[in-house]
């Protein structure tokens, strides 16, 4: 089954949310549907969208740019960002459709709207397009329900979005179990591999990615600045990424080892994701009071992320911020950072390393994990049956 990174969000009508009552207000009649978009619709649905307003206009656009959304959907209003205003081609239709979805969801009521929501959505969207009929669709409470995508950064600043295909074929070469890609609106998908392994990193990234909440990640590069506070300049360094501006250097996350790049994503949604309505406050000065927790969070999924690569529960932290741990083996695994120089000046690589007990051996954390499933099979193989004693002589 598809699903959308941060990715996606809903939240309730009934909840103060000032975006959410802003994204009601100030938007103007809208258009009906045309007859033949709404009657195939219609017969999709099964249901009457007489009553559904399509809003495509300037205040639309700028309702669903301070939403950060491509389109969402409150009761029959369906808005519009700018870029998304055709209707007419193939990925119109999806969206449309898939806004639709939304509409009946909420004519059925229900509770808080949920991943599921997005999910039945996505399906009913891919139905219609098969010419298939759109089948029934789990009530919502009514609210704003859409699609946001991952991020670029401000006009005149330094994008990171061109590497993005090459932050999906890493992605794709490490796990097995999810097979990842990017839709035409810039939103990150995942299909789950039946027959592939689901690590932890898959399962945290799976959840975000179908996940209520917006998880931004504003992509930009090696040459990435960012300021202190909104009345400064932009003159610091973005060094991995800026939890206060949302940004997230994808040189520095395209320039480490596997297990480093799995551990810097979680790491970025993890704090995101602990933060109280994140993707509304980002790059207010007032988030920094919501750092500590979010970031000792990400740095307990860090671990975790390794003790399940490693497969090893019992790997400790020694020093989390400087990503030092002891393994139940008792050698020291330890995330070596350097800054680049050259061609790559800027970039801020990242790679594990192991540190063996006694010897003081270093390898790669690749090579560590295949010593520690050498061992563990050496022990699990049934030890080799003594011979029989042979016979007594006379």
């Amino acid at each position: 089954m598809s699903s959308r990174l941060a990715l996606a969000r809903r939240e309730s009508a009934s909840a103060p949310v000032p975006l959410d009552t802003r994204a009601r207000s100030g938007l103007g009649a809208g258009r009906a549907l045309d007859p033949v978009t709404r009657s195939a619709m219609e017969t999709a649905f099964g249901t009457d969208l007489s009553a559904v307003r399509i809003h495509a206009d300037a205040r639309a656009d700028s309702a669903a740019r301070a939403l950060g959304a491509q389109a969402y959907t409150r009761g029959n209003d369906i808005v519009l960002s700018a870029a998304h205003r055709d209707l007419s081609d193939t990925s119109g239709r999806a969206l449309l459709s898939h806004e639709l979805a939304h509409v009946v969801q909420q004519r059925s009521g229900g509770g808080r709207p949920a991943p599921a929501h997005e999910a039945a959505a996505h399906a009913a969207a891919s139905a219609i397009a098969s010419g298939r009929t759109a089948g029934p669709q789990p009530g919502a409470a009514q609210s704003v329900q859409r699609r946001v995508e991952i991020r670029d950064v401000g006009k005149g600043e330094h994008s990171g979005m061109g590497r993005v295909p090459e932050l999906i074929e890493r992605l794709n070469a490490i796990s097995t179990a999810l097979i990842f890609s990017i839709d035409t609106d810039g939103a990150l998908q995942c299909t789950e591999n039946p027959y592939g392994t689901m690590t932890e990193f898959d399962k945290r990234i799976r959840d975000f990615i179908r996940s209520s909440t917006v998880l931004p990640l504003r992509m930009t590069n090696r040459h990435g600045l960012m300021r202190n506070d909104r009345h400064s300049p932009y003159d610091i360094k973005v060094t991995g990424d800026s939890f206060i501006a949302g940004y997230v250097d994808i040189d520095d996350v395209l320039a480490t080892d596997d297990a480093a790049l799995q551990g810097r994503l979680i790491h970025y949604l993890t704090e995101r994701n602990a933060t109280r309505r994140y993707a509304e406050r980002m790059g207010g000065d007032e988030l920094d009071k919501d750092y500590n927790s979010g970031h000792e969070k990400a740095l307990t999924a860090e671990r975790d992320l390794l003790r399940d690569y490693l497969g090893d529960p019992k790997l400790r932290a020694l020093d989390f911020e400087q990503r030092i741990f002891r393994s139940s083996r008792g050698d020291t695994i330890i995330r070596r950072t350097r800054h680049l120089h050259g061609k790559q000046e800027g970039v801020y690589s990242a790679r594990y390393e192991a540190v063996i007990r006694g010897t003081g051996e270093k390898m790669t954390l690749e090579a560590y994990k295949a010593l520690l499933e050498r061992e563990r099979a050496a022990k699990a193989a049934p030890a080799a049956t003594p011979a029989a004693p042979g016979p007594v002589g006379p």
